[in-house]
């Protein structure tokens, strides 16, 4: 019996390709995927099975325009029973000896995209200290308490 061994990226995932055009309008297609591995139980092999969720958005927005994108939810729900072994498969008598549980939980992926157009370097290195700064990483060359320090060039 010969197996084969493939590799496929899970967790959550983004593709974004900007193109701009005049007028300071950028055109974003948006991919959003996330995936979670779960055990399958069928297979006579140890291969999980691969649960998927993807949302593919084309939108338009002008330069430092704000998008809200949303949608990619999960809800899961399990049950647990504990007890005495023996005496909680017992009919009638059964549910004296067990504890019974559920649990759920929901996860919806948010994100805010905000695109801008920088047309120089020292644009460029401007939003990204404006940017790490709203972060609260504090002042450039300086430690936050964090455990981290910037220093921009």
């Amino acid at each position: 019996m010969v197996s084969e061994t493939q590799y496929k990226k899970t967790g959550i995932l983004l593709s974004v390709k900007p193109t701009i055009f005049s007028g300071n309008r950028v055109e974003l297609e948006i991919s959003q995927e996330a995936s979670e591995t779960t055990p399958d139980d069928t297979n006579t092999t140890s291969s999980p099975s691969i649960f998927n969720r993807k949302i593919d958005t084309t939108l338009t927005l002008s330069d430092g325009a704000s998008v809200l994108l949303g949608g990619l939810i999960t809800t899961q729900h399990s049950n647990s029973q504990q007890g005495v072994p023996g005496l909680m498969d017992l009919p009638l008598v059964g549910g004296l000896f067990r504890v019974s549980g559920a649990a759920g939980t929901r996860t919806e992926l948010v994100m805010m995209i905000i695109p801008y157009i920088v047309d120089s370097d020292f644009e460029a290195k401007s939003l990204t200290k404006a940017y790490l700064e709203r972060l609260s990483y504090g002042e450039e060359g300086k430690d936050s308490g964090a455990g981290q320090s910037v220093k921009l060039n």
